[in-house]
């Protein structure tokens, strides 16, 4: 298992590598200039000259390929074209752990609901219990994030007034953006949960378990529920991996400084250092659980080994 990891996490260098390429000469030939945007109307070219060469935007191309690909493997992804002074990995290091600590309680809303509602769904199927379950996972699933924030914001917010509606800074603030950001996941896992728990109550093995005479509770622990696990497994790994890095919805609404928020700020003031610092994020973030989901699989299953 030891060397299976080192070799993952070996073949995700050129991975991330290439994608961070990507998004550096994307972001070089892109049409808008980001010292124009940030000097307005009022620069002018010796303003922006100026700035040019203080950013080191007016190096060759090649070298400011070489002075992105140092400050990726220091940390630091570069001095920050909107917050000036300060490097992106700091500004980074500042609203992840907001975004990772949402997230984390999100996916875990999202699997003491998901997996337990799918279950009961599959166990009862076309009773109400069913109905009731596909209907609320239709209204979570079609129903925007935006518009389940703002009615949220107006009916606890405004009219309860049991929790604020934006801001950061108590525990409070966060109620509201962890179940929003978790609606639509736990909605997505127990539509999956239900139709792999259906699947497999029609395996052949499950029939010969209950032809032995075990009892219904221990064939759905550990013969059904076990196996049917497996894909909701990949699920919650890449749902995870798109929560930790925030929502821009979610915290551009709630006003949560996260990496969410502070990827909108970046596109749409051109920081550049910033949006690919955020883009090697999402890619490190999404290959590393994409490894924690093929560890997860083989302890669910012993069957499955790598080597």
């Amino acid at each position: 298992m030891r060397s299976y990891i080192a070799r993952r996490l070996l073949m995700a260098i050129p991975t991330i590598l290439i994608i961070g390429t990507l998004v550096f000469f994307m972001g070089h030939y892109a049409p808008a200039d980001p010292v124009t945007a940030m000097l307005g109307d009022k620069g002018n070219p010796e303003d922006v000259a100026r700035l040019k060469k203080e950013l080191g935007l007016d190096l060759p191309v090649g070298q400011q390929y070489v002075n992105f690909l140092k400050n990726a493997l220091q940390g630091s992804f570069g001095t920050s074209l909107v917050y000036r002074g300060q490097t992106v990995g700091a500004i980074i290091a500042r609203g992840l752990p907001r975004s990772a600590g949402i997230a984390a309680v999100a996916i875990l809303l999202t699997t003491i609901v998901g997996i337990p509602m799918g279950v009961i769904a599959a166990l009862y199927r076309d009773t109400w219990l069913d109905r009731l379950a596909m209907f609320m996972v239709l209204i979570g699933i079609s129903v925007p994030h935006f518009v389940l924030a703002f009615v949220a914001m107006y009916v606890v917010g405004f009219q309860l007034k049991w929790l604020p509606i934006a801001g950061w800074g108590t525990p409070a603030h966060a109620v509201l953006p962890i179940i929003i950001l978790g609606i639509r996941p736990a909605a997505f896992i127990t539509r999956l949960t239900r139709s792999s728990m259906l699947e497999v109550l029609l395996q052949d093995y499950v029939r010969t378990a209950r032809a032995k005479g075990l009892a219904e509770r221990k064939i759905l622990a550990k013969h059904a529920l076990r196996n049917a696990v497996i894909p909701v497994v990949t699920a919650l790994g890449t749902t995870f991996g798109r929560l930790i890095t925030g929502s821009f919805f979610i915290e551009s609404i709630f006003a949560v400084p996260g990496i969410g928020r502070m990827s909108v700020n970046a596109i749409y003031m051109r920081d550049y250092p910033a949006i690919q610092a955020i883009t090697v994020l999402i890619a490190t973030v999404f290959v590393l659980m994409n490894l924690v989901v093929d560890i997860c699989y083989s302890a669910i299953d012993p069957r499955i080994r790598y080597h």
